[in-house]
């Protein structure tokens, strides 16, 4: 395999090894879906009672994320599941069991979660995704909260992904990581292309 700079940088400061928490800050195209993908696929090979909660902020994204673990878990033996609109209560729980990924919005994990204090015990592994969300006023405390009641029990470890944010060092710290747990590259594979208009008349 081969892989780009900031991968390698990340990689090499421990997201497949860490304990409690790993932080990636990468630009887009960077590379952060493949490792994180990566990381999916070795938390559930090292743990046959492994199970992912994957946070995602917005719906859109998580349906594209669902489309791609569907494909990526046929292939690898794996079975995800994603909920993100409409009512907790339909959920369908058999699902949601057999699945060692779960695809969802902080919003609607929380509103489950309220109504099933065993659930946050079921995961090993939660991924937060765009985290920049934990700076939005409008939902960001409320993710936070969410993220401190999955820490406090203790059971699963966090990878927190964000292409922005700028103080990655303690958002991995406050999610009980090291200090150097973290990747923080500015790397981009492909060239951006700028352009501008001239209003004429």
């Amino acid at each position: 395999l081969q892989f780009l700079r900031s991968q390698r940088d990340a990689i090499g400061k421990g997201l497949l090894s860490f304990e409690h928490s790993f932080s990636l800050k990468m630009p887009t195209s960077a590379g952060k879906s493949y490792i994180t993908e990566l990381l999916v696929y070795s938390e559930l090979r090292r743990n046959p009672q492994a199970k992912v909660l994957y946070l995602a902020p917005l719906r859109s994204l998580s349906h594209e994320l669902n489309e791609r673990y569907e494909k990526v878990g046929e292939a690898l033996g794996f079975e995800s599941f994603a909920a993100y609109g409409g009512n907790s209560s339909t959920l369908d729980n058999v699902r949601l069991n057999n699945a060692q990924i779960f695809i969802t919005t902080p919003e609607f994990f929380a509103s489950m979660e309220g109504g099933d204090d065993g659930l946050l015990d079921l995961f090993t592994l939660v991924i937060c995704d765009e985290g920049q969300l934990l700076d939005s006023l409008n939902r960001g405390a409320n993710y936070e909260l969410l993220l401190s009641r999955i820490k406090r029990r203790g059971r699963a470890r966090f990878l927190f992904i964000s292409a922005i944010i700028p103080n990655i060092e303690d958002v991995n710290t406050g999610l009980g990581g090291g200090r150097e747990e973290f990747g923080d590259s500015i790397y981009r594979p492909c060239e951006i292309k700028l352009a501008y208009a001239e209003r004429n008349g």
